[in-house]
């Protein structure tokens, strides 16, 4: 894998809190650009398909953890919407900046959402969610944080986890370079980019990591273009 063998975890600019604000929301501008192109909210749909969702009447309650600029839940709630599904949508995060994007960006698009100021790692997570969520959040931790996060995800949800994150590959390395160039002019995602994907997970890591924390059914797979999603429903 041409030196991807084993991860490397270095700090990304998006988590460092003195960035300044505008270039901040520069860069959740790009990383949503890329959530789109690669169907990360599609991704997470599925794995609500998988739980069937679109089969059992109610309503649903979905957080999103470490949601960043919020595209996810936001998109899953107009899918919903479409679909003439009742999916209430939630995102939290620890950055305030993130937080204030996010919920412009729901306003924009007439979504009512809730928006939590939780640092995921450090607090308890809010009870009360059918689904909990992360998108382009694991490869940030290392391994111990990884495993207790998806234990206090897993504990929390009422119905499951889906978690929809970079695979580690060099494949992946460039078509994730291509696409932060392509897509975004933050030099932040450019540069992040390349340190998400070589801190990235390959399916076999995720999957022991998931069995550490007591995920044994998750199901992963791969989610193109160079992501995974896992899924574990609660039996």
């Amino acid at each position: 894998m041409n030196g991807l063998k084993n991860r490397v975890l270095e700090p990304e600019e998006m988590d460092d809190p003195s960035i300044s604000q505008g270039e901040h929301r520069r860069a959740l501008n790009g990383l949503a650009r890329l959530n789109w192109i690669s169907h990360a909210a599609s991704s997470i749909w599925g794995g609500l398909k998988i739980a069937g969702i679109d089969r059992k009447p109610g309503a649903v309650r979905f957080l999103d953890i470490a949601t960043g600029g919020g595209d996810v839940p936001i998109k899953l709630a107009l899918k919903a919407r479409q679909r003439g599904l009742n999916l209430n949508v939630a995102g939290a995060d620890r950055s305030p900046v993130a937080l204030s994007y996010a919920r412009d960006r729901a306003n924009r698009a007439e979504v009512d959402a809730e928006w939590l100021l939780l640092d995921a790692l450090e607090e308890p997570i809010p009870s009360g969610y059918d689904f909990l969520s992360c998108s382009l959040f694991l490869h940030h931790l290392a391994d111990e944080s990884v495993c207790g996060l998806l234990a206090k995800m897993s504990k929390a949800a009422r119905r499951g986890i889906i978690i929809n994150d970079l695979e580690r590959s060099s494949i992946n390395l460039g078509l994730v370079w291509l696409g932060a160039h392509l897509l975004s002019r933050s030099p932040v995602v450019h540069r992040d980019s390349i340190r998400s994907v070589r801190a990235a997970f390959t399916l076999e890591e995720i999957h022991r990591l998931a069995l550490r924390a007591g995920l044994a059914n998750a199901q992963i797979q791969r989610s193109f273009p160079c992501r995974y999603r896992l899924t574990w429903l609660k039996s």
